[in-house]
Protein backbone atom coordinates (compact mmCIF):
# COMPACT_ATOMS: atom_id res chain seq x y z
CA UNK A 1 0.00 0.00 0.00
CA UNK A 2 0.89 3.54 -0.52
CA UNK A 3 1.87 5.00 2.83
CA UNK A 4 0.90 8.95 3.72
CA UNK A 5 3.62 9.98 5.65
CA UNK A 6 2.03 11.60 9.05
CA UNK A 7 3.06 14.65 11.08
CA UNK A 8 4.59 12.41 14.12
CA UNK A 9 4.62 14.83 17.03
CA UNK A 10 0.79 15.05 16.22
CA UNK A 11 0.00 11.26 16.21
CA UNK A 12 2.23 10.03 18.42
CA UNK A 13 1.08 12.87 20.95
CA UNK A 14 -2.38 12.13 20.48
CA UNK A 15 -1.48 8.14 20.97
CA UNK A 16 -0.75 7.76 24.37
CA UNK A 17 -2.30 8.14 27.74
CA UNK A 18 1.64 7.81 30.04
CA UNK A 19 0.72 8.34 34.00
CA UNK A 20 3.64 10.58 35.30
CA UNK A 21 3.54 9.24 38.67
CA UNK A 22 3.85 5.74 38.03
CA UNK A 23 7.68 4.53 37.96
CA UNK A 24 10.08 5.03 35.31
CA UNK A 25 9.05 2.98 31.95
CA UNK A 26 10.61 0.08 30.78
CA UNK A 27 11.61 -1.39 27.46
CA UNK A 28 8.93 -3.36 27.83
CA UNK A 29 6.20 -0.75 28.88
CA UNK A 30 7.45 1.40 25.64
CA UNK A 31 6.68 -1.58 23.35
CA UNK A 32 3.81 -2.22 24.80
CA UNK A 33 2.24 1.65 24.44
CA UNK A 34 3.54 1.36 20.81
CA UNK A 35 2.13 -1.91 19.98
CA UNK A 36 -1.52 -1.17 20.98
CA UNK A 37 -1.61 2.15 19.52
CA UNK A 38 -0.14 0.93 16.12
CA UNK A 39 -2.69 -1.98 16.31
CA UNK A 40 -5.78 -0.14 17.36
CA UNK A 41 -5.32 2.26 14.23
CA UNK A 42 -4.13 5.68 16.64
CA UNK A 43 -0.94 5.65 15.08
CA UNK A 44 -1.42 4.47 11.91
CA UNK A 45 0.78 3.53 8.84
CA UNK A 46 3.62 6.14 7.77
CA UNK A 47 3.56 7.93 11.27
CA UNK A 48 7.37 8.65 11.65
CA UNK A 49 8.41 7.48 15.06
CA UNK A 50 11.37 9.44 16.09
CA UNK A 51 13.70 7.89 18.96
CA UNK A 52 14.25 11.39 20.70
CA UNK A 53 10.40 12.61 20.99
CA UNK A 54 9.27 9.26 22.24
CA UNK A 55 11.82 9.33 24.58
CA UNK A 56 10.58 12.78 25.74
CA UNK A 57 6.55 11.26 25.91
CA UNK A 58 8.31 8.82 28.18
CA UNK A 59 10.33 10.10 30.35
CA UNK A 60 13.39 7.59 29.66
CA UNK A 61 16.55 7.60 27.82
CA UNK A 62 16.83 6.81 24.03
CA UNK A 63 18.12 3.10 25.42
CA UNK A 64 14.93 1.11 26.26
CA UNK A 65 13.10 3.24 23.41
CA UNK A 66 15.62 1.97 21.04
CA UNK A 67 15.35 -1.62 22.48
CA UNK A 68 11.19 -1.56 22.09
CA UNK A 69 11.66 -0.04 18.50
CA UNK A 70 14.66 -2.96 17.31
CA UNK A 71 11.31 -5.47 18.66
CA UNK A 72 8.67 -3.83 16.74
CA UNK A 73 10.34 -3.91 14.06
CA UNK A 74 11.82 -7.31 14.05
CA UNK A 75 7.80 -8.58 13.99
CA UNK A 76 7.11 -6.04 11.32
CA UNK A 77 5.37 -3.14 13.10
CA UNK A 78 7.52 -0.90 11.84
CA UNK A 79 10.35 0.37 9.37
CA UNK A 80 13.57 2.13 9.02
CA UNK A 81 13.56 3.90 5.97
CA UNK A 82 16.67 5.98 4.40
CA UNK A 83 15.14 10.01 4.41
CA UNK A 84 12.24 9.38 6.92
CA UNK A 85 14.01 7.75 10.33
CA UNK A 86 11.62 5.03 11.36
CA UNK A 87 8.18 4.56 10.48
CA UNK A 88 4.84 3.01 11.15
CA UNK A 89 4.79 0.20 8.45
CA UNK A 90 1.92 -0.24 6.01
CA UNK A 91 2.85 -4.23 5.41
CA UNK A 92 1.03 -4.86 8.68
CA UNK A 93 -2.24 -3.81 7.00
CA UNK A 94 -1.73 -5.95 3.31
CA UNK A 95 -1.62 -9.23 5.99
CA UNK A 96 -4.51 -7.90 8.13
CA UNK A 97 -6.47 -7.87 4.65
CA UNK A 98 -5.39 -11.16 3.23
CA UNK A 99 -6.63 -12.39 7.15
CA UNK A 100 -9.83 -10.44 6.21
CA UNK A 101 -10.37 -12.02 3.29
CA UNK A 102 -10.52 -15.36 5.10
CA UNK A 103 -12.53 -14.80 8.07
CA UNK A 104 -14.91 -13.30 5.04
CA UNK A 105 -14.87 -17.52 3.88
CA UNK A 106 -14.44 -19.05 7.14
CA UNK A 107 -16.66 -17.22 9.65
CA UNK A 108 -19.89 -18.11 7.74
CA UNK A 109 -18.94 -22.14 7.76
CA UNK A 110 -18.68 -21.35 11.63
CA UNK A 111 -21.67 -19.11 11.75
CA UNK A 112 -23.79 -22.35 9.80
CA UNK A 113 -22.16 -25.16 12.26
CA UNK A 114 -23.02 -23.31 15.01
CA UNK A 115 -26.73 -22.74 14.37
CA UNK A 116 -27.20 -26.71 13.34
CA UNK A 117 -26.20 -27.43 17.11
CA UNK A 118 -27.59 -24.55 18.98
CA UNK A 119 -29.96 -26.77 20.74
CA UNK A 120 -26.83 -28.24 22.56
CA UNK A 121 -25.71 -24.88 23.62
CA UNK A 122 -26.12 -23.30 26.89
CA UNK A 123 -28.50 -20.17 27.00
CA UNK A 124 -25.81 -18.23 28.82
CA UNK A 125 -23.59 -18.60 25.96
CA UNK A 126 -24.78 -15.70 24.16
CA UNK A 127 -25.67 -12.60 26.48
CA UNK A 128 -28.42 -10.62 25.91
CA UNK A 129 -27.18 -7.90 24.34
CA UNK A 130 -23.23 -7.29 23.57
CA UNK A 131 -22.13 -4.09 24.12
CA UNK A 132 -18.39 -3.06 23.39
CA UNK A 133 -17.70 -0.75 26.51
CA UNK A 134 -17.87 2.90 25.88
CA UNK A 135 -15.91 4.28 23.13
CA UNK A 136 -12.93 3.11 24.26
CA UNK A 137 -10.23 1.77 21.17
CA UNK A 138 -8.63 -1.00 23.85
CA UNK A 139 -11.80 -1.87 25.86
CA UNK A 140 -14.11 -2.25 22.41
CA UNK A 141 -11.22 -4.36 20.33
CA UNK A 142 -11.24 -6.96 23.85
CA UNK A 143 -14.86 -7.11 23.41
CA UNK A 144 -14.95 -7.73 19.99
CA UNK A 145 -11.95 -10.06 20.24
CA UNK A 146 -13.51 -11.78 23.18
CA UNK A 147 -16.87 -12.20 21.48
CA UNK A 148 -15.42 -13.80 18.00
CA UNK A 149 -12.95 -16.27 20.25
CA UNK A 150 -16.29 -17.57 22.06
CA UNK A 151 -18.35 -18.01 18.79
CA UNK A 152 -15.16 -20.08 17.39
CA UNK A 153 -14.85 -22.07 20.41
CA UNK A 154 -18.67 -23.14 19.67
CA UNK A 155 -17.89 -24.79 16.02
CA UNK A 156 -17.82 -28.51 15.90
CA UNK A 157 -15.24 -27.83 13.30
CA UNK A 158 -11.34 -28.16 15.32
CA UNK A 159 -9.61 -27.45 12.21
CA UNK A 160 -11.97 -23.99 11.27
CA UNK A 161 -11.48 -22.76 15.20
CA UNK A 162 -8.08 -22.92 14.45
CA UNK A 163 -7.46 -21.28 11.55
CA UNK A 164 -10.38 -18.23 12.18
CA UNK A 165 -8.41 -17.60 15.93
CA UNK A 166 -5.28 -17.14 14.03
CA UNK A 167 -6.90 -14.93 11.11
CA UNK A 168 -9.09 -12.85 13.54
CA UNK A 169 -5.64 -12.05 15.83
CA UNK A 170 -3.94 -11.30 12.16
CA UNK A 171 -6.69 -8.86 11.27
CA UNK A 172 -7.75 -7.04 14.23
CA UNK A 173 -5.64 -4.37 13.52
CA UNK A 174 -8.41 -3.57 11.11
CA UNK A 175 -10.76 -2.81 13.92
CA UNK A 176 -9.27 -0.24 15.53
CA UNK A 177 -9.31 1.94 12.15
CA UNK A 178 -12.82 0.84 11.55
CA UNK A 179 -13.27 2.50 15.02
CA UNK A 180 -11.99 5.71 14.32
CA UNK A 181 -15.34 6.76 13.03
CA UNK A 182 -17.44 6.82 16.08
CA UNK A 183 -20.93 6.06 14.07
CA UNK A 184 -18.97 3.08 13.96
CA UNK A 185 -19.24 1.85 17.59
CA UNK A 186 -22.86 1.33 17.29
CA UNK A 187 -22.51 0.12 13.92
CA UNK A 188 -20.54 -3.23 15.43
CA UNK A 189 -22.60 -3.22 18.42
CA UNK A 190 -25.86 -3.74 16.16
CA UNK A 191 -23.71 -6.21 13.85
CA UNK A 192 -22.58 -8.38 17.28
CA UNK A 193 -26.79 -8.47 18.42
CA UNK A 194 -28.20 -9.29 15.03
CA UNK A 195 -25.98 -12.27 15.14
CA UNK A 196 -26.83 -13.30 18.63
CA UNK A 197 -30.69 -12.97 18.05
CA UNK A 198 -30.34 -14.67 14.39
CA UNK A 199 -28.53 -17.32 16.03
CA UNK A 200 -31.10 -17.94 19.10
CA UNK A 201 -33.50 -18.10 16.31
CA UNK A 202 -32.11 -20.63 14.28
CA UNK A 203 -32.43 -18.00 11.51
CA UNK A 204 -29.10 -19.62 9.64
CA UNK A 205 -29.44 -17.38 6.13
CA UNK A 206 -29.81 -13.98 8.22
CA UNK A 207 -27.07 -14.38 10.39
CA UNK A 208 -24.77 -15.51 7.61
CA UNK A 209 -25.54 -12.59 4.86
CA UNK A 210 -25.45 -10.18 7.85
CA UNK A 211 -22.12 -10.90 9.61
CA UNK A 212 -20.91 -11.27 6.00
CA UNK A 213 -21.85 -7.59 5.45
CA UNK A 214 -20.39 -6.42 8.83
CA UNK A 215 -17.17 -7.80 7.47
CA UNK A 216 -17.31 -6.36 3.93
CA UNK A 217 -18.07 -2.86 5.90
CA UNK A 218 -15.13 -3.35 8.11
CA UNK A 219 -12.73 -4.05 4.74
CA UNK A 220 -14.56 -1.50 2.80
CA UNK A 221 -13.69 1.43 5.60
CA UNK A 222 -10.18 0.12 5.54
CA UNK A 223 -9.52 0.05 1.83
CA UNK A 224 -12.60 2.36 -0.11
Amino acid sequence: MILNLRDSKLNISNAFDVDYNLCKYNREDIFNFLNAAINSGRLPPGTRLPQEYLAKIFGVSRMPVREAMRQLELEGFIVSTRFYGTIVSGHIYDVAAEAHALRIILEPHIIGGVINRVDLLAEEVFPEHFSLGGLEYEVSISAYRNFCISLYSLSDSPYLRAIAMDELEKSIILLGSYLSGEQNFSCLEYSVNELIKNIKQRDKTNAIEQWRAHLFAMCKENFP
